[in-house]
């Protein structure tokens, strides 16, 4: 009942009791009660009045002066970055307003929807913009004063900024530099979310190109330690996803971080959803061959909780997942490979919200696990052939050269599905090529050549281009770069287009700085390139036979069948110039053919024996002891041989016989040249 019926009642009461008691008693009562109404009627007006303030917006009510929640909650109730600034314009001078409110002002702004953020525009055209940053920057410097009561402000602060950073990095470039020197001075007293927001927002701005927040993963790795095991899952796995991210610009401080957080991962593992999740096994392959194997042995665990959150992965989280497992593949770990199948029928649920790099990324991930014997992707690439014309526009340098490469790639395995979207790509290149690093543009000239024999020529018409921009990255190439653009200028000598002939005097010389960290197929393409530019009239590249003899002796062991083949093809090649650096190889070469000659296939058995017989004719009879595994090899591989390949078997073979005189060696001749 309303406190008004109980005064109605008391009044009749009192009213009763004069009548029996006198009229003092009633006077008192009667005075009492008009006082309990005045009072009541006072309450009342200036709750209406402070609700008329309140509505009014203006700062210096009673409320605002005394309680700043009042304020961060009028900007948690803003529905546009305009009004958020309009609520700290209208407080600026209230004293109450600190850096707690000031926080959440950027935090909401921050987390707007991109529908609604859209009006930063209007945001960077408001005039206050200026001075709300310097009240954060003027904020930044008293929370040094207060570092225990204004840490989390701090760190939200930042997170805020970082996210922000995109839209306007000029503006916010002194307000990072002072947020930062806060950090240092708040850090020991932040908690893990704190932390966590802060490393994310450093990893977040290390593409950028601004260098204000350099310091502070290193600063912040024994805070780290102190309260690893405060962290929620998400806290968690963005430190994980930071320390991967901040390895790509050279800063690796947070790894040291890595085995403890790999233990509060098993712990919190169960709290884990899809993104964290995916951002754990991304940064477990981004970070695999950092020499920290604390995050593989996580691979497991994390494998069998994608399983179970599988249906919430959004279409960034299914891409970075199949990228980790392609990465992760040539590792004895095989639970990602587990989760494809069930991964690549969620491609097909979520394709038309994937960007271009998420499209680069599967489809990479599918010619890598090409080879694999692992058939989950497969239908992979023809699926994704429409949105990869949708999102070409905004496909970057990687991207676009990863899908190039990708087709090349699965075209060996007979998938020509990505060949219709290469004019598409072709003409991104030409766009993008100047971002293009060392990379991207070995890995175009790799395809082209690859694709060389394909009815589409889009590719051989970007070789001028990628020739002028491999002239200016060649400094930064690697073995592998260097490798697969020589081997491409070999493989279209051939062609009338000579701009790849161009690079060869450069890129000899390069091969002299890196050949030490040349692998075995590096060593081997280099050898077979020289052997056929020398039979085209280049002989650019011989004076590096002796340097990459000596290298092929160091990796022979890991030699394919392939590699193998090259070399001793080249050797024999390379004896009509009078050439002999090779020569060396050879028993060495034999003896590693032994052991993995059941990978040859027809064409490597025709090289080896038309080498063989070259060989002999100059008195190098090194090969010979080969021929009757050869022999034996070849009939087991006889229905897959073209024309060519028993052609290039029967001849050497039969004018090997004239001149032969081992019985094994011979009969095995026999069995070659009726093949």
């Amino acid at each position: 009942m309303s406190r008004r019926f109980w005064l109605y009642l008391l009044g009749l009461w009192l009213t009763t009791s004069r009548l029996h008691h006198g009229a003092f008693v009633g006077g008192r009562a009667a005075s009492q009660l008009d006082r309990s109404w005045r009072t009541v009627r006072q309450v009342r007006e200036r709750k209406k009045v402070e609700r008329g303030r309140q509505t009014g917006g203006g700062s210096g009510n009673a409320q605002d002066q005394t309680d700043p929640r009042a304020i961060t909650q009028r900007i948690s109730q803003a529905a546009s970055a305009s009004e958020v600034l309009g609520v700290v314009k209208r407080e600026q001078r209230n004293p109450k307003l600190n850096l707690i409110s000031i926080s959440a002002a950027w935090a909401k702004i921050a987390k707007m929807p991109r529908s609604l953020a859209a009006g930063m525009d209007d945001v960077q055209r408001d005039p206050f913009l200026a001075d709300f940053i310097r009240l954060t920057e003027d904020w930044a410097k008293k929370a040094c004063a207060e570092p225990k009561f204004y840490a989390r402000a701090v760190a939200n602060t930042l997170w805020a900024v970082s996210k922000l950073h995109s839209s306007m990095p000029v503006q916010l470039a002194s307000l990072q530099k002072q947020l930062s020197n806060a950090v240092h001075q708040t850090a020991n007293y932040m908690q893990a979310q704190a932390v966590s927001n802060i490393v994310w927002a450093c990893a977040k701005l290390s593409d950028s190109g601004d260098d204000s927040l350099l310091a502070l993963p290193h600063a912040l790795t024994r805070r780290i330690q102190e309260v690893q095991q405060d962290m929620t899952a998400q806290a968690v796995a963005n430190i994980i996803w930071a320390s991967a991210k901040l390895s790509d610009s050279g800063d690796v401080s947070l790894l040291g971080v890595l085995p403890a957080l790999a233990g509060r991962v098993q712990e919190v593992k169960q709290d884990m959803n899809a993104q964290h999740v995916a951002n754990i096994i991304w940064a477990s392959a981004k970070l695999s061959d950092s020499g920290d194997a604390s995050l593989l042995a996580l691979l497991p665990a994390l494998a069998g909780r994608a399983q179970e959150v599988k249906q919430e992965m959004k279409a960034q989280e299914v891409a970075n997942i199949i990228w980790a497992s392609a990465k992760l593949s040539d590792s004895e770990d095989a639970s990602l490979l587990a989760l494809l199948p069930a991964l690549a029928g969620r491609v097909q649920e979520v394709k038309q919200d994937m960007n271009a790099q998420h499209v680069a990324n599967i489809v990479w991930a599918c010619a890598k696990l090409s080879d694999s014997g692992d058939d989950s992707l497969l239908a992979l690439p023809h699926a994704l052939t429409r949105r990869i014309q949708e999102v070409q526009q905004d496909m970057t340098a990687q991207a676009v050269a990863n899908i190039i490469w990708a087709s090349a790639k699965l075209s060996d395995s007979g998938d020509v599905s990505l060949l219709g979207v290469l004019p598409a790509l072709a003409g991104r290149v030409q766009e993008v090529k100047q971002d293009m690093n060392a990379q991207h543009v070995a890995n175009i000239i790799w395809a082209s050549a690859k694709l060389s024999d394909s009815e589409d020529a889009s590719l051989l018409a970007l070789l001028p281009a990628l020739a002028g921009r491999a002239q200016e990255v060649k400094q930064e190439m690697k073995a592998q770069e260097v490798a697969n653009i020589i081997w491409a200028s070999a493989k279209l000598s051939d062609s009338e287009d000579a701009s790849l002939l161009a690079l060869l005097p450069a890129l000899a010389g390069r091969v002299q700085e890196v050949k030490q960290d040349m692998k075995a197929q590096e060593v081997a393409n280099i050898i077979w390139a020289s052997a056929k530019l020398s039979d085209s009239g280049d002989h650019f590249l011989l004076a590096l036979m002796h340097a990459l003899a000596g290298r092929a002796q160091e990796v022979k062991k890991y030699m394919t069948a392939q590699a193998v083949t090259n070399i001793i093809w080249a050797s024999a090649k390379l004896s009509d110039f009078g050439d002999d650096s090779l020569l060396a190889l050879l028993p060495a070469l034999a003896d590693r053919a032994q052991q993995i000659k059941k990978d040859m296939n027809a064409q490597a058995i025709a090289s080896i024996i038309w080498a063989s017989a070259k060989l002999s004719d100059s008195g190098d009879k090194s090969l010979l002891a080969l021929l009757p595994t050869l022999a034996s090899r070849a009939k087991g591989v006889r229905a897959q041989m073209k024309p060519q390949d028993i052609q290039m078997i029967r001849q050497p073979a039969k004018k090997l016989l004239n001149s032969l005189t081992d019985t094994d060696i011979f009969e095995a001749c026999q069995r070659l040249s009726k093949i």
